[in-house]
């Protein structure tokens, strides 16, 4: 996590500062995880000095095999909405927005990553709509008070 002092506005040397902070300290970590889970390994690229010397590990993605594990478990059944009366029309916005397939994706990274950003917006036609963005690309900066808020979000 990233700070700021409340009084402090984000320009764009501290939005640069903040940038080259998380490629240097963050982004590796999240590399790595990332890596685990989509199976690349050491155990791919292994290679001997003797070509004719097995070559019989074989590599497994236990990154992704936990995380659609814990995935299944968090989340169990697909999430469905029913409602009647006042909550249809609330209910056919979650629907219109895919929001069930959203909650998928934000389990799935916070189980790579140990935690998840979601955009809500809305789109131009004045829809509600949900976007799961990448932890690879995007810092979040709070305040430094005793109860951190999110202040600002930096997506590059």
């Amino acid at each position: 996590m990233f700070y700021l002092d409340s009084e402090e506005v984000l320009n764009y040397e501290n939005a640069k500062g903040l940038i080259l902070k998380f490629q240097g300290q963050y982004m590796p970590r999240l590399k790595k995880l990332n890596d685990y889970y989509n199976n690349k390994n050491k155990i791919n690229s292994r290679c001997f000095e003797d070509e004719n010397k097995p070559n019989n590990k074989i590599s497994h993605s236990f990154g992704h095999y936990i995380t659609e594990t814990n995935k299944t478990m968090f989340l169990g059944k697909e999430i469905s909405y029913t409602g009647d009366g006042e909550l249809t029309d609330y209910v056919d916005t979650l629907d219109a927005a895919d929001e069930a397939n959203i909650n998928t994706q934000i389990a799935t990274e916070a189980s790579k990553y140990g935690y998840a950003i979601e955009l809500i917006y809305i789109d131009e036609e004045g829809q509600l709509q949900f976007s799961v963005l990448d932890n690879l690309h995007t810092i979040l900066v709070y305040d430094n008070g005793i109860k951190p808020k999110l202040m600002y979000a930096i997506r590059f």
